[in-house]
């Protein structure tokens, strides 16, 4: 299909200001066409190319439709690939898969650079500005810019680590070969984690890589410069000390007690020694705070548009396919409107259950990890690993029954924070479309 032949497309009003009947007709059958290609079909819905949606969420056929002759179509958009039409010139290959589909509407060829800015956040672009900044700061400037504003002035400490991993992601293991030096690393990672290897034998596998390649190579020789490269990249986690009965946490108030209130046990273990060393507690637990990790999912491309799904998609009558379908979401959204008026006002799942991690060795140890789920994505998603957030692991070697709720302190306080006051947070989904 040439662009002549749908020009049409992109004359949506005619000299009175009315939509040209030729438009509509065009709609029409691109709407038919569209819902034909059952490869290419949510459910009823299908991808919107309006200016606004892009290609990147699932509407019904009523909405595209009414969102078409209202805003019209996404600049030169005369290959229809994302419903399902094959592109004649055969450089750009469809995908269902949301991520690639984002990727490639919004031009992110690199998958590794992509993820440092959504991990650096919606300023990183601007320079020096802190993250938490707010959209008055947002735009993103060109490469000359960049170099310009760099010239001018140096990033702070914590910005030059990322210059360095998107460094890292543009630049190539050595002279001509196809994959950059945080591309390898990454899978490096990945499979040590994966196969439980040692400290030491991932050591001797990357310094053994590294003499076989090339002299000019990029790759580090040890797990201890891996970690200081990706280290930027890591969501924070506090490490508190508890009782070792499990009676209380040594946190806020409660920080500088050397023993616990309620049993008189003490805090550390006892060193018999005359040089001084660190204090080792008898217990600790482990919090991976809840904000920064729901706030990426709204800065990322990837996730922005997916958090507002449990509104927009249909619902059928007597079939529930995701938690928003149930009577208990509909139920809350009565008692508290105010909450409900907010589409991406987060919905979140909490789900604990121990396990003994070393129940091969014989020894017993029970540990019990919390994970937060949230619900305002679609089923694929919320239901997957990447999606399902480790936010406590309460420590053993025992069942704390009745005393779990004081290791949840932490998230709770920060689950009251959002309900209470909320928290500010960027939504690119919403950037993006605003900046059309």
């Amino acid at each position: 299909m040439n662009n002549l032949e749908r020009g049409w497309m992109y004359d949506r009003l005619d000299g009175r200001g009315a939509i040209n009947s030729r438009f509509i007709t065009g709609v029409n059958n691109f709407t038919l066409f569209a819902c034909s290609q059952q490869n290419c079909i949510s459910g009823n819905n299908i991808r919107c190319p309006c200016k606004k949606c892009r290609n990147i969420k699932y509407k019904d056929v009523e909405t595209v439709r009414y969102h078409l002759l209202h805003d019209g179509f996404v600049k030169d958009y005369f290959v229809w690939k994302y419903q399902g039409e094959a592109d004649l010139i055969g450089e750009i290959s469809f995908s269902n898969d949301l991520i690639n589909v984002a990727q490639l509407e919004l031009g992110y060829d690199n998958p590794y650079r992509q993820m440092i800015l959504d991990a650096a956040g919606p300023n990183f672009n601007h320079g020096y500005n802190n993250i938490e900044s707010g959209p008055s700061h947002l735009y993103e400037p060109s490469i000359e810019e960049e170099h310009e504003t760099s010239m001018e002035e140096e990033p702070n400490l914590e910005y030059q680590k990322f210059y360095e991993l998107l460094h890292s992601a543009d630049a190539k293991l050595y002279p001509g070969f196809s994959l950059s030096q945080l591309a390898v690393i990454s899978r490096m990672l990945n499979i040590k984690m994966k196969n439980n290897m040692s400290l030491r034998g991932f050591n001797q596998m990357m310094q053994l890589f590294k003499e076989s390649l090339p002299e000019d190579n990029l790759l580090v020789d040890s797990y201890y410069q891996t970690k200081k490269l990706v280290r930027s990249l890591d969501l924070m986690v506090e490490k508190i000390d508890c009782c070792e009965s499990g009676c209380m946490l040594y946190w806020k108030d409660h920080e500088h007690l050397t023993s616990c209130k309620f049993c008189g046990k003490e805090r550390y273990k006892r060193r018999v020694s005359s040089r001084k060393r660190k204090l080792v507690p008898y217990k600790r637990m482990y919090y991976f705070p809840l904000i920064p990790r729901l706030k990426r999912l709204y800065a990322s491309h990837t996730t922005a548009a997916d958090m507002t799904w449990h509104r927009e998609h249909i619902k059928e009558d007597g079939v529930m396919c995701h938690p928003s379908d149930s009577e208990s979401w509909k139920n809350f959204n009565e008692s508290y409107p105010f909450f409900a008026d907010e589409p991406r006002n987060v919905r979140l799942g909490l789900c604990t259950d121990g396990f003994q991690p070393f129940s091969q060795s014989g020894r017993k140890y029970s540990s019990w990890p919390v994970i937060v789920t949230p619900y305002n994505l679609p089923p694929g998603m919320c239901m997957k690993e990447a999606y399902m957030f480790l936010t406590v692991i309460v420590p053993g070697p025992n069942n704390p029954k009745h005393k779990i709720d004081v290791y949840l302190q932490p998230l709770i306080k920060e689950l009251m924070l959002l309900w209470e006051t909320g928290v500010e947070a960027f939504d690119m989904d919403s950037y993006d479309v605003d900046n059309q």
